[in-house]
């Protein structure tokens, strides 16, 4: 039985892996963010003048373990080794979390094809799970742990999960940890029922446990039950926790807390946060992916797992549809802010996922009562051809990044080639304007700090604030100029502004400078002092 799990986890974790590399190569989109914040954690010398890795760092536990591994690893080592291992616990965590609701060995690899299909076709709010390696990944492979144990109805277990998920990513384990109380509360409520029913046909003494009910000693509904386990995930959690609430209470006025979070939720985050600017596909993808899994649960057969999940996944509705209200009528950027739409769009395309495959084993089942060879035959290869079918849309579906500037081929690899030269030939502690939204990954391959860039934003107050004002200032110094070029004047003067002494730029950009490097797609530039 064990050899048979390690198996199916391993053919998952290859699904997996493949989905992930061919969506999004090293560096993901948002490695160089967290991996390069992780390497500046250890050594604050590297990139000393970047004002996003010397931001205040809301993700300390994250930081704390990558940034180890830098210390001894390359950046892509380090991608590298926390992408395997991210995979290799979401496959080991989905493997157990599937067997738990469906039967069938090879049930797992068969929902995590449909899975990795539906999250490469869209998503709601820009949330994915399998991909490159953040704080987020390794807080989701903690809340699937989490919920395993919460179907086995092991509280304390769960409750170390649950504190893991939220030291690791606190917005992705506090509405985890949401979800699973809103669970246990569900339960608790159909055990007494169930109890109570039960008393009324069966005398009241000398009534033995069933094994498929909720045990006694167990009871979700019992304060002492889950004390021990609440107290487990509150100690775990305090390492991530305590960083992150000094993070959000560390405002210097209310002004600019809510400056802050107007320019977190409308501007820089509303793909993630503001439900009006979520697109149309989106709402029509998820609309239909809940309207069928309702409709699919009202003629599946529910377990006490089944069920306990079927209610974590409506507790994660529930949270969406708080955060449309919040969103649509009342506006209010700083409840908006705590991203209550992520784990409804992570989860219920795993739902899915998986409601379908049972739905497909039982109609397999169906057909193998027959006695026909035809009957047989689509019994058997039913699921596997859907979940076949399902994984080569996956790869086939438009929305791949082939690198995290999402530039084409041919001027990614001269970025590339520019940011060699930068690391040869400029001084370390050199800061650099690079361009505004296609430079992810410069610190990554250049080593180098940059002045301000539009996707490292801070995310503490102060941070926000000033990123804003920094990209404001370049972006009037670059309107004010661009008509009649940008000479060395000019350049002098927005140096003497910002400490700013190189430009990388594209070569279709007018600088009236003597580049000192160029190649086909990008020039840079050096204030001569």
């Amino acid at each position: 039985m064990i050899r048979g799990r390690l198996a199916v986890a391993a053919l998952v974790f290859a699904c997996f892996a493949t989905f992930a590399l061919w969506r999004s190569p090293v560096p993901g989109v948002n490695e160089p963010q967290y991996l390069c914040k992780a390497k500046h954690f250890y050594a604050p010398d590297w990139c000393a003048n970047d004002m996003f890795l010397n931001s205040a760092n809301a993700h300390w536990v994250f930081y704390a373990l990558a940034g180890a591994v830098t210390r001894v690893a390359s950046l892509d080592e380090t991608a590298w080794t926390g992408r395997i291992l991210l995979w290799a616990g979401l496959a080991y965590a989905w493997v157990r979390l599937v067997h738990l609701l469906l039967p069938g060995r090879f049930a797992p690899l068969w929902a995590a094809c449909l899975f990795v299909a539906l999250q490469a076709l869209g998503n709601l709010s820009g949330e994915w799970l399998i991909g490159g390696v953040e704080a987020k990944g390794f807080a989701y492979l903690a809340l699937l742990l989490a919920i395993v144990a919460a179907c086995e109805n092991a509280l304390r277990r769960a409750g170390v999960a649950v504190g893991i998920a939220i030291s690791l990513h606190p917005v992705v384990g506090m509405w985890g940890a949401l979800g699973l109380a809103a669970s246990f509360i569900g339960r608790g409520i159909t055990a007494r029922r169930a109890r109570l029913s039960s008393t009324e046909k069966r005398p009241a003494f000398g009534r033995q446990w069933i094994p498929g009910e909720l045990s006694p000693s167990m009871d979700s509904s019992s304060w002492t039950s889950l004390a021990i386990p609440c107290v487990l995930a509150l100690v775990i959690s305090l390492p991530g926790l305590i960083p992150a609430i000094t993070v959000v209470a560390s405002a210097p006025s209310k002004s600019v807390a809510q400056r802050a979070d107007r320019i977190q939720v409308f501007e820089r985050l509303a793909h993630h946060l503001d439900p009006a600017q979520f697109s149309r596909t989106g709402y029509r993808m998820y609309a239909g992916l809940l309207a069928a899994w309702l409709t699919m649960t009202v003629f599946d057969r529910r377990s006490d797992s089944q069920r306990f999940f079927s209610r974590f996944v409506l507790a994660t509705l529930v949270m969406a549809l708080a955060g449309f209200v919040v969103g649509f009528w009342l506006r209010k950027p700083e409840l908006m802010k705590f991203y209550p739409f992520r784990l409804f769009d992570v989860f219920l395309p795993i739902a899915v996922s998986v409601t379908v495959v049972g739905l497909l084993a039982r109609a397999g089942q169906a057909q193998l009562r027959g006695s026909k060879r035809l009957q047989r035959a689509i019994g058997r290869v039913l699921v596997p051809g859907v979940a076949l079918a399902a994984l080569v849309v996956a790869f086939v579906a438009p929305g791949r990044d082939p690198n995290p500037g999402k530039m084409y081929p041919q001027n990614w690899l001269a970025f590339i080639d520019a940011c060699g030269w930068i690391e040869r030939s400029t001084p370390r502690n050199a800061l650099f304007l690079t361009p505004r939204s296609k430079s992810v990954g410069f610190k990554w391959y250049a080593n180098r700090a940059e002045y301000v860039t539009w996707k490292d934003c801070p995310q503490d107050a102060a941070g926000i604030v000033a990123w804003k004002e920094r990209l404001a200032r370049i972006d009037d110094w670059r309107e004010s100029h661009s008509e009649n070029g940008y000479t060395r004047a000019e350049f002098a003067a927005l140096a003497e502004q910002t400490g700013i002494g190189y430009v990388l730029t594209w070569n279709t950009e007018p600088w009236h400078l003597e580049p000192v490097f160029r190649n086909r797609a990008f020039s840079i530039y050096r204030l001569a002092k």
